[in-house]
């Protein structure tokens, strides 16, 4: 299972080891740039024959970090992680403020640019990438 760095990494592979999983099985990663990171992966695990390696990043992210993986057709299953959402409710709330919408709307833009950035420069396959199957 790959986990970027901080914080959020360290308690990660403490629960991870805690469950049982073997610490030379955890690949924790501080990387910037999502095909940075499927690189670093590919270089340092090879999934068996027929299986996939878990691969752990924030939800919203995840899409664009599949179709990288799917691209380079390197077998990993999505653990998305720090939903911004609680599902369908949030859709008729409004946010706490202003600058919380307009945070929010940022990371929405960033993500949806870097999709079709990836695709226009072939670093992905297609726009959209099926990010949780």
């Amino acid at each position: 299972m790959v986990f970027d760095g901080g914080i959020e990494a360290i308690f990660a592979v403490r629960q991870l080891e805690a469950l049982g999983v073997a610490h030379d099985r955890i690949t924790a990663r501080n990387s910037r740039a999502t095909r940075s990171r499927m690189r670093c992966l590919a270089s340092r695990r090879q999934p068996e024959a027929g299986r996939a390696l878990a691969f752990g990043d924030v939800a919203y992210h995840m899409p664009r970090a599949m179709a990288v993986f799917r691209a380079a057709d390197f077998p990993v299953e999505a653990y998305p992680v720090d939903w911004r959402t609680r599902g369908p409710i949030d859709m008729v709330r409004p946010f706490a403020s202003l600058g919380d919408g307009l945070r929010r709307t940022d990371t929405a833009v960033h993500e949806w640019a870097g999709l079709l950035a990836y695709r226009l420069t072939g670093k992905t396959a297609t726009l959209l990438s099926r990010a949780l199957t």
